[in-house]
């Protein structure tokens, strides 16, 4: 049990930190130097007029404009010391989508590991709980159109739902079955951004409406709450929006820029959030490098990134045990899984 315990780590850690480490290899290898590869579509944008009326204002989204395709990062570079590749391949056979019960959370977190157009032959993958298992592109489908939702998990809650700006993810949990809620606010949309799904693409929501998923982003960019998790909201824009979007208004009339979100990850200490804080630097690292290509951060931003990596990096060094690994927790806050070299 605990050797398979170990596989699922050393499987998760490059998924969990991958950004994150490219990024320090990136900015700290003297070894080696290694361009961004970067995909993007530019796109002609106005700021969106807003009807200010006090706290109950409300945005004209419609005049958000976005991206006509997510820009798409690419790793860095790749360290195959991290982990045995044979063992590695025998622990993703085990990771097919197939469960006992269907949680939405399990959705999603698979299409983090997998991604977009991946298959799950029976010959090939070990499913445990069924006999034919649903491609990662069902999963997509199944955050995206209510009818593949209702084929998955029939009779739960709807996903997606009309409010007065726009469209709204239930996050919390369904109200009349088991599957639980995608929980995260934005994670929906920091999940499609990294799976390629376009503002285009339509989406069908509970009642049967139809609409794109541009809706939903710009839904997001203006529905923001100050205590929200702006982990995966800034993931999910700076894929979606182009340098001309990189301020705009929310529903109650103030400004927003993406500065602002990822000033608020920057404020907070490291290691505080979901997973130990491990989404904020993947975050920050996913919107220092469009930035490197695209210029959508001020410079004052962008340097405290670069200084908010510099330390976790001295943190991470100075925490390093004689084997190589880091203690669980560091000084300073910042999680550090050990890089497991499995035999």
């Amino acid at each position: 049990m605990r050797r398979y315990v170990t596989l699922i780590w050393s499987c998760l850690t490059p998924v969990l930190v991958g950004v994150f480490l490219y990024y320090l290899m990136f900015e700290h290898s003297s070894q080696r130097v290694i361009g961004d590869s970067l995909r993007s579509s530019p796109a002609s944008v106005s700021h969106n007029n807003v009807k200010a009326d006090g706290n109950n204002s409300t945005a004209n989204t419609s005049s958000i404009r976005v991206r006509p395709d997510p820009i798409e990062l690419f790793s860095l570079g790749a360290d195959s010391t991290l982990v045995d590749l044979v063992e590695l391949k025998r622990c993703l056979l085990r990771m097919a989508p197939s469960w006992s019960t269907f949680k939405i959370y399990k959705l999603t977190h698979a299409l983090e590991l997998w991604g977009r157009h991946v298959d799950f032959p029976k010959d090939l993958f070990i499913q445990y709980y069924s006999n034919t298992t649903p491609g990662t592109d069902d999963l997509v489908n199944t955050l995206l159109d209510e009818e593949y939702h209702q084929r998955l998990s029939p009779g739960e809650t709807p996903l997606l739902f009309r409010i007065d700006n726009g469209i709204a993810v239930r996050t919390s949990v369904s109200q009349v079955g088991t599957e639980g809620g995608i929980f995260h606010t934005d994670a929906y949309l920091s999940i499609l951004s990294e799976c390629g799904v376009t503002p285009s693409t339509p989406v069908r929501l509970g009642n049967g409406d139809v609409d794109v998923l541009e809706t939903i982003i710009r839904t997001s960019a203006t529905d923001l709450a100050d205590d929200q998790e702006f982990e995966w909201t800034l993931n999910a824009l700076v894929r979606y929006f182009p340098p001309w979007t990189s301020e705009w208004r929310d529903r109650r009339g103030r400004n927003v820029s993406l500065d602002d979100l990822a000033n608020k990850l920057l404020d907070r200490k490291q290691g505080v959030g979901t997973c130990y804080g491990l989404h904020v630097p993947y975050s920050l690292a996913v919107a220092y490098r469009v930035d490197k290509a695209h210029g959508i951060l001020k410079e004052s931003t962008r340097e405290r990134i670069h200084q908010y990596f510099i330390s976790a990096l001295a943190a991470m060094e100075a925490s390093r045990t004689p084997r190589g690994s880091c203690h669980r927790s560091l000084q300073n806050g910042l999680l550090c899984i050990r890089p497991f070299r499995v035999r």
